[in-house]
């Protein structure tokens, strides 16, 4: 069967890879991806797959039913499609059309992959019995997009069994294919923080409370919190404003930063720790202080299940190239909700990019997204057939 599917896909690699650059031309927004989705929508028609747009505002929904009979499973596969609000710098033919908007984090890659993998598993229906739902989701690097989408109901009407998707990764060799099970993305969580002293003349600092002061040790206080807790995590201040004036103590400050974990119970020990932190140092300096703090997408958690059938395929497809473990990312990932629902599995693929994430030169090595595609597929088949 692999090489039916290896087949399948040399016959519309260059395809994928002119897929890969029309998307990256027309980078957009979070919950803004009209483009995107009309270009999604209009492939989807051309391979007679039927699906459900303008679900969470942009996203869609396309389902494939195998035809060998019996009860089949339902397996989802996502890609998400929003970008980024960075001036691209790469200088490629293909940059993005759109100024000030770059698709710097690898969704366009996502995209053209599961967009691919459709048009494989099309071909391949008699191959296989259940279903496959392909979800394009919006809005994965800000808003979240998932969440909505699943209260959109698209884990229904069939009800999804498992979840697979991938993310583009750097820092591994073109085609390399890495899944680890357990923890993989962490909680992403921010803070704001605004700390309210007594302003006055800077030549009698004793008349006054500085909540620079204070906040400079608050700052120090909260990035020395990973060292108190034994599980690890990530507390980082990124701002700090407040004043304008050299001879002028402000009012105010604001700090802000983001805190991250690989689970729900240090996610919660974080934040209790940085609240206690800043209400012990402002009594001490008789400031007062209002923090909001936000707790956005949850730790990604992947099944040990499902990774152990993703990589069982990846040994296959990669070969060498095949490998299981590797550290979890304190980046973040809304992935996490689908993971919360049914059992799932993210896995990293190897771009080989020379610039990081959110770099205005980042840009992937191509020949990855047959590997993305042969994964999928094979995947899908595999659970399938379970």
């Amino acid at each position: 069967m692999l090489s039916k599917i290896e087949q399948l896909i040399e016959k519309i690699e260059l395809k994928l890879i002119q897929t890969r650059r029309e998307l990256h031309r027309i980078p957009e927004l979070a919950f803004k991806e009209k483009k995107t989705a009309a270009f999604i929508k209009n492939r989807l028609d051309e391979l007679g797959i039927p699906c459900v747009s303008g679900i969470a505002k942009t996203g869609i929904v396309a389902t494939i039913e195998g035809t060998v009979s019996g009860n089949g499973k339902v397996l989802a596969i996502r890609a998400d499609m929003d970008a980024l609000p960075i001036h691209e710098e790469t200088g490629v033919d293909y940059a993005s059309t759109h100024d000030g908007f770059m698709h710097a984090c690898g969704h366009d890659a996502h995209v053209a992959i599961l967009l691919a993998t459709a048009e494989v598993l099309t071909q391949l229906k008699d191959e296989f019995f259940g279903t496959v739902k392909l979800i394009f989701q919006p809005a994965e690097e800000a808003a979240g997009g998932a969440k909505p989408m699943i209260d959109e109901g698209i884990f229904e009407n069939p009800t999804v069994d498992a979840c697979i998707a991938l993310h583009v990764w750097p820092d591994l060799s073109a085609g390399t294919v890495q899944v680890k099970d357990g923890a993989v993305f962490a909680s992403p969580d921010i803070f704001n923080l605004t700390i309210k002293g007594r302003g006055g003349h800077g030549a009698m600092p004793e008349l006054c409370v500085n909540p620079l002061s204070v906040g400079a040790e608050i700052l120090q206080k909260l990035h020395d919190i990973p060292n108190e807790i034994e599980e690890r995590c990530v507390v980082t201040v990124c701002a700090l404003n407040g004043g304008d004036f050299n001879t002028i103590i402000p009012d105010t400050v604001e700090l802000k930063g983001t805190a991250r974990a690989f689970s729900h119970e240090v996610r919660k020990q974080v934040a209790e720790t940085i609240e206690q932190n800043i209400a012990e140092i402002c009594e001490k300096y008789h400031a007062d202080f209002k923090l909001d703090y936000k707790y956005l997408y949850p730790p990604t958690i992947n099944d040990a299940e499902m990774s152990r059938v993703v990589f069982d395929v990846t040994t296959q497809v990669a070969g060498d190239c095949a490998d299981f473990g590797g550290e979890p990312s304190m980046g973040g990932e809304d992935f996490a909700y689908y993971a919360e629902k049914v059992p799932s599995c993210i896995f990293r693929l190897g771009c080989s990019a020379e610039y990081p994430f959110h770099n205005p030169k980042f840009d992937i090595d191509e020949r990855c997204l047959s590997v993305g595609v042969k994964v999928f597929v094979s995947a899908a088949l595999k659970y399938l057939a379970i």
